[in-house]
């Protein structure tokens, strides 16, 4: 099998996170313990994960990516979502680009290490099933399971270029209170909806203090969410405004909160509101591992690869928060999360090579 086929067999599943059924994760075992790789199927709250381990000791790298999709959505015009077909270079399929293209090309790299002789580390394989919608039974959960590892790669979409750096992720939600009441007597209350042009005003010009970072985009704060709670027949007792907060190393939530009050304190508004950590901002600060990777991707794909930063967050903000120094690498970006997903087929193959390089240059 190669890496082409094994990514069309991946789309072929329906795993629109998170994943709870083990379909994909006994097909993965199969031609794992087909090479005499011994995986080992893990449930956490639920979510199916995998991992698998080869290599002899030393220097210990994971190759870390989700076999979870976002959901299919409308507009489908190449193909179904999850029936992959390629055209003129490109394979197209729900998760070809984010991330079962990465996926396969990172499990065949770890068979390549498995079959090579002259591999003097040690691999880990970790396929996860949430990733889309946190990570927190998937990457989070393993990693209390192993212990430190020297290095990782995730397979996510970066265009073969290399993430190096990414802001830190928050949440945050304003909940603003009312009084529910039939709609058919809204005269009865003040309807907190009418709040919302000032509020959301107010998110909309909100200032963050921050000190710039060399490296790392500026820090944003975009409402993503806003909702309702009951029925359309009622007039609502509350209304909730999420954020989602990209932050810069510096940056305490505690100041952020502040930010947030400051901006609604103009407002005859009572709101309540919460904050919630989904990730530190991380910069690499390995400059071998480093040079080991943007030399590699170099010598595969013929072209001096990006050091980025201007990402979004993936399971790598656990790796970083145990210590462990980890890059993104994987294939084309835009496409991901969009109808008629795709990517490049070279980059299969290249990705595929370039992972297995990277790891061998890191052992020792």
């Amino acid at each position: 099998m190669d890496t082409l086929q094994l990514a069309r067999e991946l789309i072929s599943y329906d795993t629109t996170s998170p994943v709870t059924e083990e379909d994909v994760f006994d097909f993965l075992k199969g031609i794992l313990e087909m090479q005499g790789v011994t995986a080992e199927l893990h449930d956490v709250n639920g979510v199916k994960n995998l991992t698998a381990t080869t290599g002899n000791g030393g220097t210990h790298i994971c190759l870390n990516g989700h076999v979870d999709v976002v959901d299919a959505g409308n507009g489908w015009k190449r193909t179904e979502p999850f029936e992959p077909v390629v055209e003129e270079g490109k394979l197209y399929g729900r998760g070809a680009a984010d991330m079962k293209g990465g996926l396969a090309a990172e499990i065949m790299a770890f068979l390549d290490l498995h079959n090579d002789p002259d591999f003097d580390g040690a691999a880990t394989l970790m396929v996860v099933g949430d990733e889309e919608i946190g990570g927190y039974n998937g990457t989070k959960a393993l990693l209390e399971m192993f212990p430190r590892f020297d290095y990782a790669i995730v397979g996510e979409p970066t265009d073969c270029d290399i993430q190096v750096g990414v802001r830190g992720v928050c949440w945050a939600d304003i909940f603003l209170r009312g009084r529910s009441v039939h709609a058919s007597r809204p005269h009865l209350v003040d309807n907190v909806v009418d709040n919302l042009p000032e509020v959301l005003e107010a998110l909309r010009t909100l200032e963050l203090t921050y000190d710039p970072h060399p490296e790392l985009p500026e820090p944003t704060a975009p409402v993503t969410i806003v909702e309702t709670d009951g029925p359309q027949n009622s007039v609502p007792g509350q209304v909730r405004i999420g954020l989602d907060i990209r932050y810069l190393p510096g940056q305490s939530l505690e100041q952020v909160e502040e930010d947030i009050r400051n901006a609604l304190a103009p407002l005859d508004v009572d709101y309540e509101l919460t904050l919630t950590d989904h990730g530190a901002a991380f910069m690499l600060e390995d400059d071998e591992f480093c040079e080991i990777a943007t030399s590699t991707v170099a010598e595969i794909t013929g072209r001096t690869p990006r050091h980025i930063t201007d990402g979004g967050s993936s399971d790598g903000r656990f790796f970083a928060a145990d210590g462990t120094p980890f890059i993104e690498l994987g294939p084309d970006q835009e496409p991901g999360h969009q109808a008629d997903e795709w990517c490049r087929v070279e980059h299969l193959e290249q990705l595929r090579e370039t992972y297995r390089k990277i790891a061998k240059r890191l052992a020792k």
